[in-house]
């Protein structure tokens, strides 16, 4: 079920107070117009009506999709589990992927991989090849990585990378789907569990440890 409230909000800039609406919890198939907030990575932005201050006003928000089947939290603080996760995370929900985010960026791009059907752990896992080949050629490391999209008819996948320096151009980067196939079969031999009862933090990190198991077996 969607929740919303309002929130007095202190503006740093000009000292103003204002309210504001903030969506701690969002049903997908009950709000689908906060869908495209995030997609657009607009859901929390703010902006103060009297100086035109604007910020970005992240707190814990919960997104559901029932027909797709996932969770989506956004923590900010994800080392400190709020009661509300903690309930959550202990409700049965079969077949109901969970997954911890910490920026409005992660929870746009899991959206994305679940909406599309993929397994986001073969996806870190694909990405992190692509991100390798990535540095290879450019002769720096992407600071950040986020999947784009996938088609499958076309034997495509791409991911978008940004970098430290500014100064270079975002590079979205398109491999054969087939890298991920294999990275599919990678996490799936590792018994990933995509349905875990409590919220996973499948990132970069995550990837570097499976990647890190399967080469020695």
């Amino acid at each position: 079920m969607s929740t919303n409230l309002s929130k007095q909000i202190h503006c740093p800039s000009c000292g103003k107070t204002s309210t504001t609406r903030m969506w701690p919890g969002i049903d997908r198939q009950q709000n689908p117009e906060q869908r495209e907030r995030i997609l657009e990575e607009s859901l929390f932005c703010w902006e103060c009506p009297d100086c035109g201050y604007k910020m970005q006003l992240l707190y814990p928000c919960l997104y559901h999709d029932r027909e797709k089947q996932f969770l989506l939290l956004l923590d900010p603080n994800p080392k400190e589990p709020s009661l509300d996760r903690k309930m959550v995370a202990e409700q049965k929900l079969p077949g109901t992927k969970k997954r911890l985010v910490g920026c409005v960026e992660e929870m746009k791009e899991k959206l994305l991989i679940f909406e599309s059907g993929l397994n986001d752990a073969a996806c870190e896992l694909a990405k992190l090849a692509v991100a390798q080949n990535v540095e290879h050629r450019k002769g720096v490391a992407p600071l950040k990585g986020y999947f784009s999209q996938a088609k499958e008819s076309k034997n495509e996948i791409t991911f978008a990378f940004f970098f430290e320096d500014e100064e270079l151009e975002p590079l979205y980067q398109t491999t054969r789907y087939d890298v991920y196939r294999k990275t599919l079969e990678i996490a799936q031999s590792l018994h990933f569990n995509e349905c875990a009862d409590d919220f996973l933090r499948v990132d970069q990190e995550m990837a570097k440890l499976m990647l890190e198991e399967y080469q020695n077996r």
